[in-house]
């Protein structure tokens, strides 16, 4: 057996265990795997995403921008690496660069871009006091989601800032009809009543 047929099959085994571990929430344990990985093949993408997942449920945001943005030079049309390095952007308060991952994710692949992409977006364009750019990024989430009550309430909220006063409030009773168990959009619906 070549040497390079040896690394492929370790590379391919430490990524099934760092796989495993992850999904156990053993991400240490998962991260020393990837690493392995990307030393006995550095231009696997896959690998440098994972480990970033891994960063990410620890909190360690800024490592898992570095290997997101690894997996994307590797692997430029990775439309996950893109949405979950905006995850970590938001979580940071760059709200700029997380709008510019997500929008990056979506025009990658459109058909693929789901409810959680728009409704992230939706957030950071809220916390930027763009509530038009939110409400629409809100209302595609509730198209690709219509159970989804958070779309509904903070698609609510923005209305409310807009002082569109009924469309706030359809948006609240909504939230409760999905979810009789939603404190916030009772006392938000009862305070415009």
């Amino acid at each position: 057996m070549k040497k390079s047929d040896s690394d492929s099959d370790d590379a391919i085994a430490y990524f099934n265990r760092g796989y495993d571990y992850g999904k156990l929430g053993e991400y240490e344990e998962a991260i020393s795997d990837y690493t392995k990985v990307i030393e006995l093949k550095p231009e696997y993408a896959t690998a440098y995403y994972y480990r970033g997942i891994c960063y990410r449920e620890l909190g360690e945001y800024d490592k898992a921008i570095s290997d997101y943005t690894k997996a994307i030079e590797l692997d430029p049309d990775d439309t996950f690496a893109y949405y979950n390095r905006g995850i970590c952007y938001s979580e940071l308060g760059e709200h700029e660069k997380a709008i510019s991952d997500y929008s990056k994710a979506i025009e990658i692949d459109p058909d693929e871009a789901d409810a959680d992409t728009y409704y992230n977006r939706g957030i950071c364009y809220r916390k930027l006091g763009e509530y038009d750019k939110s409400i629409s990024d809100y209302s595609k989430s509730i198209e690709l989601d219509p159970d989804e009550p958070d779309a509904y309430y903070n698609r609510g909220n923005c209305y409310r800032e807009l002082g569109e006063y009924e469309e706030a409030i359809s948006d609240y009773t909504k939230v409760i009809d999905l979810d009789s168990k939603y404190t916030k959009a009772y006392l938000n619906r009862a305070l415009l009543l």
